[in-house]
């Protein structure tokens, strides 16, 4: 592994953009028409950021958002969703959350019911 590594990230300039349809999950898909520019931003990355990352991550210091607690009523439409009893759409809707949310903690909370 090299210890040094520069990229450039090229800029682009946004000619055309299209909400087409919001998706089941919440996402919204679209349609874009982009055009490269010759503008750029030189990224450095050395391998000290790497070890600097591992090392703060063992001494706890957590990265990215915060997550967000889990509203009163997860556990039960999680076991109505599991028992067949509603959807995952119907689930999440009632959770308030999008549905990957939704499955994403459905997956932590069935690891944990296996412990």
């Amino acid at each position: 592994m090299t210890d040094h590594l520069e990229l450039k990230a090229y800029g682009k300039i946004n000619l055309g953009l299209d909400v087409v349809r919001k998706r089941e999950d919440g996402y919204h898909e679209v349609r874009m028409i982009m055009q490269t520019v010759h503008i750029f931003d030189q990224l450095q990355l050395e391998k000290r950021q790497e070890e600097g990352i591992r090392a703060a991550k063992q001494r706890g210091v957590r990265f990215g958002r915060p997550q967000k607690p889990l509203p009163e009523n997860f556990h039960s439409a999680y076991q109505r969703w599991k028992g067949g009893a509603i959807t995952g759409t119907a689930a999440a809707k009632e959770c308030g959350m999008p549905l990957a949310t939704f499955r994403y903690h459905a997956q932590i909370h069935q690891k944990a019911e296996n412990l």
